[in-house]
């Protein structure tokens, strides 16, 4: 304690012997390096809960390594053995089918519909994203009987503990049950589309009355000018009429951005709403093939 006391007595005369304006620099400049850090962290979660996929080396990290994953997993409950070492055993370890839990109090107990069906599992996943985070992975393999007929899915999502990659969930989806399509997420499957369309629509909306504002203000300086341009005398017409325009004129570059704003605005609010069509077309078009025998 006395050293821990010293030592901030030492600190605290060193500080003391720089002149005020040197303290000064190094605290703003811990302030200015701060707010850069956040400006750059907040620009990162847009970019990930926008949809920004991670480089495909990064991708490649995760998907390499999992049909391998998948492989061990299948060959263990084909042998009718616990697959305990193709899973990460913690809290969020979930195991499920036809509306069965395990988790990782009782793993052993898995009894996998597809592994007894007779049928084989195709090792290359038929849809691979890994999170914008970084911090897992979603990916769907399909097994299939002797004749390639479609017996069921497994959605895996996988998380890495010591630079390895092992099962975290694992959703058995029968052949007519309905699966969610692997999409691009950023946390969470799911997650970015909802974000996407109510973060754009605040931003719309924001973006709606400031161009509302800036056409008002815009108005009222040119009114302004054009009152000061037209008032009686010389000796101060010149100088007000000059103040007056140049306020005028730079309202008008504010309107201008303001404009340019709301459409992007715009842009990325359409953008956002096409892509859940979209989405939303994909899951009726899967669910009516599904309902079809397709």
């Amino acid at each position: 304690m006395r050293f821990v006391k010293s030592a901030s007595l030492l600190a605290a005369a060193a500080l003391a012997a720089f002149p005020a304006t040197a303290q000064a620099q190094i605290w703003i400049g811990q302030i200015v390096g701060n707010m850069m850090a956040q400006q750059a962290a907040y620009a990162q979660e847009v970019a990930c809960m926008t949809g920004t996929s991670m480089i495909d080396k990064e991708v490649a990290e995760a998907r390499t390594p999992a049909p391998g994953l998948m492989r061990s997993y299948w060959q263990a409950v084909s042998s009718g053995a616990a697959p305990t070492s193709a899973f990460l055993i913690d809290k969020k370890m979930r195991w499920i089918s036809a509306g069965k839990e395990l988790n990782q109090t009782n793993l052993a107990m898995i009894a996998d519909p597809f592994a007894r069906s007779g049928g084989s599992l195709v090792e290359a996943p038929v849809g691979f994203v890994r999170a914008g985070d970084a911090q897992s992975a979603l990916g769907q393999w399909v097994v299939r009987d002797g004749t390639g007929k479609r017996i069921g899915t497994y959605q895996a999502l996988l998380r890495r503990k010591g630079g390895q990659w092992l099962l975290s969930t694992l959703t058995l989806v029968g052949a007519q049950e309905w699966g969610d399509p692997v999409v691009q997420y950023c946390h969470a499957p799911g997650d970015v589309l909802p974000y996407r369309i109510a973060s754009t629509a605040r931003a719309l909306e924001y973006a709606t009355k400031q161009e509302a504002k800036a056409m008002v203000k815009a108005a009222e300086a040119q009114a302004k000018a054009e009152r000061a341009d037209a008032a009686p005398g010389k000796s101060t017409k010149a100088a007000a009429t000059a103040l007056a325009k140049e306020d005028a004129a730079r309202r008008e570059t504010t309107l201008s951005q303001r404009r340019t704003a709301l459409q992007v605005a715009r842009e990325n609010d359409a953008a956002a709403k096409k892509a859940q069509q979209d989405y939303d077309a994909m899951v009726a078009a899967g669910k009516m093939a599904l309902l079809s025998g397709g």
